[in-house]
């Protein structure tokens, strides 16, 4: 699980600010979100929770989503943007994925990258599957 302190921290880190400040700032410039707040950050620091505006800069300004949250299933942010060619059905489940993983609900986030790296590798080992069976045909 992480905490949601650290993550702001690693990400002012990165991005090279030393104070809340200068991330609302850039949150607000980059998202163009006039009502967005210093008191946000410290709503977020104090329940621990994660709203999906912190993953919208992430992905606006290409941050590692990885590594700041400290946590390999949710993948660079280049991963979280949806490619022209997934159906519609496809966009919806990454959307769902994102507010389960962004919740801040510990039980959840378990639950899905569970089953996320469970079909992961079901999905790895049936591709290597049928390169198995045709060799031992032969």
């Amino acid at each position: 699980m992480f905490n949601i302190s650290d993550v702001l921290d690693k990400i002012k880190e990165y991005q090279g600010f030393k104070k809340d400040i200068q991330l609302v700032r850039d949150i607000k410039e980059k998202l163009k979100l006039e009502n967005f707040v210093q008191s946000k950050l410290f709503g977020w620091r104090k329940r621990n929770t994660l709203q999906t505006t912190l993953i919208d800069y992430c992905l606006v300004c290409n941050i590692p989503i990885n590594e700041m949250f400290g946590h390999p299933l949710l993948g660079s942010a280049s991963d979280w943007v949806h490619d022209d060619n997934d159906s519609e059905e496809i966009k919806g489940l990454l959307c769902a994925a994102r507010r389960v993983l962004t919740s801040g609900i510990p039980q959840a986030v378990d639950a899905l990258t569970s089953n996320i790296k469970y079909f992961d590798h079901a999905v790895s080992v049936e591709k290597l599957l049928p390169e198995d069976r045709k060799k031992n045909s032969s």
